[in-house]
């Protein structure tokens, strides 16, 4: 098992070369003070638990994961950024942010995650992933793949595409701004949902279905 604690801003795990690999499968976590960060930039393969207990811990190569294993922001952020990430099983939990980075989810519990996009993909491969709290924020976010993303409290829809089945929750509320596009894929409306300005424009076949609450505002 592998336990590391980066505590400082300056500490970094940097890899030189395509075959350079950190795996945990113990705990990899940190303590940084505000909003001060830990980088790394090797292909990292997680197979435990991985803790942003303060600050920001980020991955800008690649990363994946199986097995019983833990992404975790228990008081700051896991961000992903411009890289390749594949999570497979194991959980979200907390503030996880995906930026100008692609990833997928297949098997993923992210019940009590709040997931946010600046810009990037995110696919949900299979299935239907239930997350806390979802924000898509910028024209180069886009949620999309064959599977469903279920909104359990709060989405926030901001100029971007959205070409994958979203769901939210009767328990959830919806914001769409800007110019949102829905794609190929279903939006169904279970809680409420307000467009108070900007447009929602379909392409290829999209559609909504509204059993909750949708409010066309201006």
């Amino acid at each position: 098992a592998l336990a590391i604690a980066v505590d400082d801003d300056v500490e970094q795990v940097e890899g030189h070369g395509s075959e350079s690999r950190f795996v945990n499968t113990g705990f990899f976590q940190t303590a940084l003070s505000g909003t001060n960060s830990a980088k790394i930039g090797v292909a990292f393969d997680n197979k435990g638990t991985v803790n942003a207990k303060e600050g920001v811990l980020e991955f800008y190569k690649t990363a994946e994961s199986s097995g019983t294993n833990v992404w975790k922001a228990e008081g700051g952020t896991v961000r992903f950024t411009e890289g390749s990430f594949a999570f497979s099983g194991g959980e979200l939990v907390g503030n996880i942010a995906i930026v100008n980075a692609s990833a997928t989810a297949a098997g993923v519990a992210a019940s009590a995650a709040q997931l946010t996009m600046g810009g990037g993909s995110f696919s949900v491969l299979s299935g239907v992933m239930p997350v806390q709290s979802f924000s898509l924020d910028g024209n180069s976010s886009t949620l999309d793949g064959p599977g469903t993303l279920s909104v359990l409290k709060t989405l926030t829809w901001e100029s971007s595409t959205v070409a994958g089945n979203l769901i939210v929750a009767p328990t959830a509320s919806a914001t769409i701004t800007g110019e949102a596009y829905l794609e190929a894929h279903k939006f169904i409306n279970e809680g409420t949902t307000t467009l108070p300005s900007g447009d929602l424009t379909f392409r290829k076949g999209a559609s909504v279905e509204n059993v909750g609450t949708f409010n066309a505002n201006s």
